[in-house]
């Protein structure tokens, strides 16, 4: 998660939170496509497969588990 930057971060946390894009755009004051812009660039940082269906599922499991280890530490 460290390879993201803040924007990103925040973008996944929005996503892992279950909200689209068009909401997410909202609460940062962005157009839609700057949030693809920023899931996309997620998903390649993180290897995710963009063709998958389910790279929002996987970028938020992944995000998840960053969190709940962070806690642990």
């Amino acid at each position: 998660m460290d390879e993201l930057t803040k924007q990103e971060q925040v973008v996944l946390k929005l996503l892992s939170e279950g909200w689209n894009n068009a909401y997410i755009a909202g609460i940062l004051f962005v157009q839609p496509r700057t949030v693809e812009t920023h899931i996309n660039s997620i998903f390649s940082k993180l290897q995710a497969k963009q063709e998958n269906r389910n790279a929002r599922v996987f970028v938020t499991v992944m995000y998840n588990d960053h969190i709940k280890r962070a806690l642990v530490l």
